[in-house]
């Protein structure tokens, strides 16, 4: 899968509680991000049957 870098623009509030999720989890925020965005797609589409399938 090709990745794509993208820039976004966080509160420090929001950064704080990402770099908990890194922390606790091991993760890089990129790899934080994507499994947080990801969670959340499935989690809203899957009952729908709407899940994207790459």
């Amino acid at each position: 899968m090709v990745r794509v870098k993208v820039g976004i623009t966080l509160t420090e509030d929001t950064l704080a509680r990402l770099e908990e999720i890194c922390k606790e989890m091991g993760l890089s925020k990129s790899q934080a991000l994507s499994m947080l965005v990801n969670k959340e797609y499935i989690q809203k589409y899957q009952d729908d049957n709407k899940v994207f399938k790459a």
